[in-house]
């Protein structure tokens, strides 16, 4: 039995809102349907009327209705589908309006007494591809029961949730019948109910409801009165299209729902007396929209002394129009002028009403390009009293202005079928409602029923923010502390925003938009329409104007606005933010210098010394690193904070007579609220006290809030950083010079000294080679222990200390600079293991110059080179005294050859630039007296030179005297660099030959010998 049919639910049940479906105009394109509707025929005594079939869809295709899923549907004869349960709706053949009795989840296309047992076919589809398969239903050429003519009309059901009613030549133009939906009861559109509107060739589209209608306007009216002052007249849809009072409308407080717009009795098309909504319907709305209200006339609508009203007009120019005109006669008519000039219009039926009878009145429109693609309705007291299919462009006539509640816009009048009138409403206008599309019957009965409270409107135009004490329109807010609270003036404006809505008492929603970056868009109420929202919470706002303690915000944020919003629950109506914006600041800037080593920037050791000795130290001009710190009141790090920092630099150390350097604070990154860098530098020696200031972050506060640390700049307190030393040391020679031992010339191993001394100057530097110049004083660190490896060399010949070198001479000449002073002590001297040819050497000083902490010359060591001798005086010689046998008589004094001699590289000349060497008395040594030698000592003396004369000693041995003949030795103790292997023995077995003393023997009267003897050598 087909009341045991069982319905497959393939889908999810939804939870049901009210009015689940909305309707709007859509293209007429008839589907074709291929297969017959085979009626079961065993429900009424007349087979194939009141009759029904179920349908099974195929593939897997399902339609969601109401939220439950469907795998067949139900076609009931009578121009309708139902899904789920059969509740005998097929019955029913007379159509009523929605919602219907013990019958849910119905489309009806056309739901009338439609009778296919008389002729005409319903034909069925399943057509398509997934995801897109649709299902067909068609009426065609079927015969009405009782009212003649025949009736084309289908629904086709989309894979997506949608459905379309389309309607075809023929007599379908909805007189008898009910078009709408109904998922239940609760849930139900209506969108035409026994009304004749020309369907022939139209289309409506269901869709799913998205959302609640969004209002374009509200007019409440609940505001204190009215002086035609611009924005008194109050909209509470949150959109600012505030209106105002023209001639002598005023609010009562005998409206609807609270109080109303009272609009008096005028005849006089050029006198008006109405509310401009300042609403622009063409502009704003153009093809759709919709306007409900409630409507008192202080005349009954109809019958003895009746006369026309006008309640809503837009017309700014003749037969351009738009209005809503009820007649003497008690109609509704709706009139409006599309953009290519033609009048469109619908009318009600008549309308018996009392005076003193508020009524509910919508109207809607739907302006589509097409053949009666075009809708206009007007419901009464929620019920669709007509609905008219027309012919228009698509759009409002381009001249059609803003929208005036309760009479006439000008004084040109319509005549004709659809005329207008000049005369006022003429009673009280209520909760009038503007909406952007054409909303449907369900909607309409919402505003039937909508309520609110009855506060004042007109006290309230927006809200604003500001400092204590500021002028409430232009005050400002003045940078704030991170983790401090703080007081603000919390206002209320009037409706024009250019005063204090006086009387203003009411609770209020509070919070911040906050934002890290500038230049944030706002919306119309002033609002960045980006940020993060700091819910500061609910406060009440007494007197219009109150001050607030703020909570504490946490982090910081460049660019802040205070959002009042209200009421403080549910949706509100108005949102308005502060004029001026405001930065809140770190409270406090907490740095940190620290490097990983003295060349180097890392965070191994911080940078905190201020000791002129020891702790740790840094090379002036390498990088070191900073980290900056946003802390809050609280001692809480702030992460948002990225600023900007500038530092400001003084002397630690040296205490007095500093020369500032430069810190360079380098490149910051920011993470969490620490900038770091890794690049700062600072170019001098010392130490130094360095405050940051950001004046970027809170810039915003630039105009309204003190300069410094106590107005809108972030600081941080003075911070220590050092101690800073030289990066290197570099090092320069004077022009020195040595002094020949002897005129022009020096013996080899005949020690000689300075003619100017060596003297190099240090200079301190930084990375980049600038004198540092506070290394002076106590951050002097140059010292002789710290000057190392001393020594000579030469380019010629083997140099050598002759006992060893004095310690270097440290001078601090202040300005980084230094002087090292080098003396040779008793001298130097080159030595003499052979005999070589004269040469003129150059010799080499060197030497390790650092300080005592480790600052250095790079080039290490410091070669102080090419000294040579002064005046071109230099030139080393080899040389020997020498002392040569000599005989005589006895009787005159005995000459002895004494020379000084140096190897000219073939053989030893005399040496006659001598006049330097010192000779000692000779040694004398007399031998035993005997036949041959009667010499006895102190018989002779000798005589010389104390110093050689052009190399020679001039030593002559006195005569003895008579009989005093016979001989004696003499030696010469010369110096060690005139000694000369003159025995060929290593006296010592030191290894030095060039050891003996010269030596020889004076002979006095010998005797002549034999003649025969040529020559006779003889050998001491």
């Amino acid at each position: 039995m087909r009341w045991l049919l069982t319905w497959l639910l393939i889908g999810w049940c939804a939870p049901l809102q009210a009015a689940t479906y909305a309707f709007q105009s859509d293209t007429f394109a008839w589907e074709s349907a291929a297969n017959n509707v085979i009626w079961e025929q065993t429900n009424t005594s007349y087979p194939r009327d009141d009759d029904k079939r179920v349908v099974n869809f195929s593939g897997g295709f399902t339609f969601n209705f109401g939220g439950i899923a469907y795998n067949a549907v139900r076609i009931h004869s009578n121009g309708a589908l139902q899904f789920g349960a059969d509740s005998g709706f097929h019955r029913v053949y007379t159509n009523s309006t929605l919602p219907v009795a013990s019958h849910d989840r119905l489309i009806l296309m056309y739901w009338d007494d439609i009778n296919p047992r008389t002729g005409g076919s319903v034909r069925y589809e399943q057509k398509g591809v997934a995801p897109n398969r649709y299902f067909v239903v068609s009426w065609e050429s079927v015969p009405h029961y009782s009212l003649g003519g025949v009736y084309t009309f289908q629904v086709i059901l989309y894979e997506n949730g949608d459905f379309k009613y389309q309607y075809g030549a023929g007599n379908a133009a909805g007189a008898s019948a009910t078009i709408g939906v109904e998922v239940g009861n609760s849930d139900f559109t209506l969108y035409s109910y026994n009304n004749a509107f020309g369907t022939s060739g139209t289309a409506i589209r269901w869709t799913k409801a998205s959302a609640s209608p969004g209002v374009s306007a509200y007019y409440a009216f609940e505001d204190a009165s009215w002086s035609g002052a611009s924005q008194e007249v109050y909209d509470r849809s949150g959109n600012d299209r505030h209106g105002r009072r023209v001639g002598n409308a005023q609010v009562t407080t005998a409206g609807r729902v609270c109080q109303g717009a009272a609009i008096p009795a005028n005849t006089s098309a050029a006198g008006i007396d109405a509310v401009n909504t300042a609403f622009d319907l063409d502009a704003t709305l153009g093809g759709k929209g919709s306007i409900s209200f409630w409507y008192r006339g202080n005349l009954a609508w109809s019958g003895g002394g009746a006369v026309h009203a006008q309640l809503l007009d837009a017309g700014t120019a003749n037969n351009q129009w738009f209005f809503m005109t009820k007649d003497r006669n008690s109609k509704l008519r709706l009139v409006m002028t599309d953009s290519a000039g033609a009048t469109v219009a619908t009318e009600t039926s008549v309308n018996h009403i009392d005076a003193g009878i508020w009524t509910h009145i919508a109207a809607t429109w739907s302006l589509a390009v097409g053949a009666n693609q075009s809708v206009l309705r007007i419901y009464v007291n929620g019920a669709l009293a007509t609905a008219s299919n027309v012919t228009s462009s698509g759009a409002l006539h381009g001249s059609i202005g803003t929208l005036y509640l309760g009479d006439n816009r000008g004084s040109f009048i319509k005549s004709g079928a659809t005329s207008g009138t000049g005369n006022s409403a003429d009673g009280t206008l209520d909760e009038v409602r503007i909406y952007n599309y054409e909303i449907s019957s369900a909607q309409v009965l919402d505003d039937l029923s909508a309520g609110h409270g009855c506060d004042l409107d007109i006290r309230l135009g927006g809200f604003n923010a500001v400092d204590v004490a500021a002028d409430a329109l232009t005050g400002k807010i003045s940078s704030k502390t991170a983790g401090a609270a703080f007081d603000l003036d919390l206002l209320a404006l009037n409706a024009a925003r250019n005063a204090l809505a006086g009387g203003f008492s009411d609770v209020v929603r509070v919070d911040l938009i906050a934002n890290t970056a500038l230049g944030i868009t706002l919306d119309g109420n002033n609002c960045p329409v980006t940020g993060d929202i700091l819910d500061v919470g609910a406060l009440t706002l007494t007197g219009s104007r109150d001050t607030h303690s703020l909570p504490a915000v946490a982090d910081v944020w460049r660019d802040v606005r205070v959002r009042i919003r209200y009421p403080a629950s549910g949706t509100p109506t108005i949102t308005a933010c502060s004029t001026d914006n405001f930065a809140v600041k770190p409270a406090s800037l907490s740095v940190v210098a620290s490097h990983a080593d003295w060349l180097t920037a890392g965070t191994s050791a911080n940078l905190t010394n201020t000791s002129a000795t020891g702790g740790v130290l840094h090379k002036a001009g390498r990088p070191f690193s900073l980290r900056v710190t946003g802390y809050n009141a609280a001692g809480g790090v702030t992460p948002n904070y990225a600023g900007s920092l500038t530092a400001s630099v003084e002397c630690l150390l040296p205490a007095s007579g500093c020369a500032l350097g430069n810190l360079d604070t380098g490149v910051f990154s920011n993470a969490s609220g620490v900038l770091t860098s890794s690049t700062a530098s600072y170019d001098e020696v010392g130490a130094i006290s360095a405050s940051f200031v950001d004046s970027v972050w809170a810039s915003v506060d630039s105009a309204d809030t003190a300069t410094g640390c106590a107005g809108f700049h972030a600081c941080s307190a003075a911070t220590a950083i050092g101690r800073f030393v030289p990066d290197h040391l570099v090092v320069s020679a004077n022009l020195a010079a040595f002094a020949p031992a002897c005129g022009g010339f020096t013996y080899l191993r005949q020690p000689f000294g300075f003619d100017t001394a060596p003297v190099w100057t240090v200079t301190a530097r930084n990375s980049a080679g600038a004198t540092t110049r506070n290394y002076a004083g106590s951050l002097f660190k140059l010292s002789a222990a710290s000057v190392t490896g001393q020594s000579w060399s030469a380019d010629s010949g083997a140099v050598s200390v002759v006992s060893s070198l004095p310690s270097v001479l440290v001078g601090d000449l202040g300005n980084g600079l230094g002087s090292l002073a080098f003396g040779v002590g008793d001298g130097l001297a080159f030595e003499r293991t052979t005999t070589v040819a004269p040469f003129s050497p150059l010799l080499t000083l060197s030497a390790s110059v650092s300080d005592s902490e480790g600052v250095s010359y790079a080039g290490n060591p410091f070669l102080h080179t090419s000294i040579g001798f002064a005046d071109g005086t230099g030139e080393m010689r080899f040389g020997r005294l020498r002392l040569i046998n000599a005989s005589g008589s006895e009787m005159r004094p005995l000459p002895m050859p004494l020379t000084a001699q140096y190897w000219n590289g073939a053989g030893f000349v005399g040496n006659a630039a001598d006049n330097c060497t010192a000779i000692a008395a000779p040694g004398l040594t007399f031998f035993a007296e005997t036949a041959d030698n009667r010499l006895a000592a102190g018989e002779v003396t000798a005589s010389f030179n104390a110093t050689l004369v052009a190399g020679n000693a001039d030593l002559r041995l006195s005569a003895p005297g008579v009989n005093n003949f016979g001989y004696l030795d003499l030696s010469i103790a010369a110096p060690d660099w005139l000694k000369y292997n003159w025995d060929g023995v290593d006296q010592a077995e030191d290894g030095e030959l060039f050891d003996d003393n010269p030596r020889a023997r004076a002979s006095f009267g010998k005797r002549k010998g034999s003649d025969k003897v040529i020559i006779r050598r003889e050998i001491f």
